[in-house]
């Protein structure tokens, strides 16, 4: 149970998509201007899709640093099947949403993603198992601190989507950041939302 001063609370942004407020790390989850316009520019459009567009490839392999709210993985598995688009995706999440939590996320009312809502909870409750939606996209969720995990798999895309240098520091310097490069295929895309200056 979530201690009064670490409690995550619901917030909207600036786009009508909800987010969450996390009490433990006193940050959001997502840009206040847009939960859904903010995972669609960088993760979509600069990431999976960048990658295909370079690659020319109709298959996907992607690790999620930090699944969070879902919404990167919901948004691949819209892109997925409306491009029928074959996408094995990883996500690693240390700090699981509770289920009211993730219940009261406002992403499946957007008219494009609605057909998902159930897929949307599923990934949510996954948990060290593959979960196949339809014949394109398959999801995976390891509950782990980042710096903990550990595969001999190799991915084209990493969403590395955790809390910023402020709020994480560790993530943000080396060693760590010297073992992301050695998770990704040739010609692999690695694609965040924040930066360190070093």
């Amino acid at each position: 149970m979530e201690s009064e001063n670490f409690k995550n609370n619901l917030i909207i942004t600036e786009d009508g998509s909800s987010s969450v407020f996390s009490g433990h790390f006193k940050c959001t989850y997502h840009s206040i201007h847009g939960a859904i316009r903010e995972s669609d520019h960088i993760f979509i459009q600069s990431g999976l899709c960048y990658f295909l567009e370079k690659t020319k490839r109709k298959h996907a392999k992607i690790l999620e640093f930090g699944f969070g709210t879902g919404l990167n993985a919901l948004l691949s598995l819209s892109y997925s099947q409306s491009n029928n688009l074959k996408i094995d995706y990883s996500a690693i999440e240390a700090y699981p949403l509770s289920t009211e939590l993730v219940s009261a996320l406002n992403y499946t009312h957007n008219d494009e993603l609605s057909k998902f809502k159930e897929e949307f909870l599923s990934m949510h409750s996954t948990q060290n198992e593959i979960l196949r939606i339809g014949k394109c996209f398959s999801f995976s969720k390891s509950i782990s601190k980042f710096e903990d995990y550990k595969t001999s798999e190799k991915f084209d895309v990493i969403f590395f989507d955790a809390f910023g240098p402020d709020e994480q520091p560790h993530l943000w310097n080396r060693p760590f950041l010297d073992k992301i490069p050695g998770l990704l295929n040739e010609n692999g895309i690695l694609v965040t939302y924040s930066v360190r200056g070093f």
